[in-house]
This record gives C-alpha cells, sequence and structure tokens, in this order.
C-alpha cells in the first residue's frame, strides 16, 4: 500500500502505468484525476484538493475533508470506475470491498465494490442528544473480516459492537 499527502503541483500517487493528480480550476471546483499518460482514465469532482490518497491491491482511497466532524472519501477501482462519497469513513475491508461510515447516531456499513449508494447495514446508537457518534468513538478495528467498533453510550459508558459481513 501507498500514500500520499496531497502537495500542489506534484502527483498524490504513481502506478506502474498511472498518476494521480489534482488541481483546481477555480475556486471551489477541483478535480482529481488517475491518467495513463495524456489519457484519462477515471475523475472525482470535490469542492477541495485531496487532504490524502492511498492505493491497495489497485484500489485508489482519496480522502476529502469538509470540516469539523465531516470528511468525504472517495474510491477509483481498479476497473476505473468511481465509487462514493461516504462520510466519515472509519474502517475498510479492501477484499470484501465494504467499509464503516459514521453519521450523527448511526454506523452503517457500506459495499464499495462494486458500488452501492444505501447502506447494506446501520446501526442506531444511542447517545446524548447534544452530541454526535463521531465526537463519542473511542476505538474502530477490522479484523478477520468482522468490524468492531467502540464508543460512549448514553450513560457515558463504553458499549462495543460487532459487524459480520
Amino acid at each position: 500500500m501507498s500514500t500520499a499527502h496531497a502537495d500542489t503541483g506534484q502527483p498524490l500517487l504513481r502506478g506502474a502505468t498511472w498518476t494521480l493528480t489534482s488541481s483546481c480550476e477555480a475556486k471551489y471546483k477541483c478535480s482529481t484525476i488517475k491518467a495513463d499518460g495524456s489519457t484519462e482514465l477515471a475523475r472525482v469532482e470535490f469542492p477541495y484538493e485531496p487532504v490524502s490518497a492511498k492505493e491497495n491491491n489497485g484500489t485508489i482511497e482519496i480522502l476529502y475533508s469538509c470540516g469539523t466532524e465531516c470528511s468525504a472519501t472517495y474510491f477509483i477501482l481498479p476497473d476505473n470506475s468511481t465509487s462514493g462519497p461516504y462520510s466519515l469513513v472509519t474502517s475498510i475491508d479492501y477484499e470484501k470491498g465494504t467499509l464503516l461510515s459514521l453519521s450523527k447516531n448511526e454506523i452503517r456499513l457500506f459495499r464499495f465494490a462494486p458500488a452501492e449508494k444505501s447502506a447494506i447495514k446501520s446501526i442506531h446508537v444511542k447517545i446524548p442528544e447534544n452530541s454526535t457518534l463521531p465526537s463519542r468513538l473511542v476505538d474502530s478495528q477490522l479484523s478477520n473480516h468482522t468490524y468492531s467498533i467502540t464508543y460512549k453510550d448514553a450513560s457515558n459508558r463504553k458499549t462495543s459492537i460487532t459487524i459480520e459481513q
């Protein structure tokens, strides 16, 4: 796996036959492009340049920041199709093509390869009304294709949830 952080004017990543670059043509109008020489293979549009990009077995993960407790993750898959956006991704299973995403009070399991727009599993968690799940996250792990997430519940106790695929 290779990882890069965005530096203006420099390729984010390089593969054997491709490069991943990002540029902004106007304020809030940026593109991240995977290209083979002069041929564009895939493009992701986002208002900002990516924070980082990494490649894992042919799948490129691109992370964008959009503010406090806000991030968007996109993928460029080995066939050059794109998948995303997915908000606040905590864990990714590249072998199964799934990921865990957080919202205000839900944990969601998505399939990103092949891309599916709606969650394949969604778990509502009880936390204080004036807080968000991302701010109460203690840990998120992936082991043997099973996701484990620990957060502080409404009683401020550590609660763990296991999600099998």
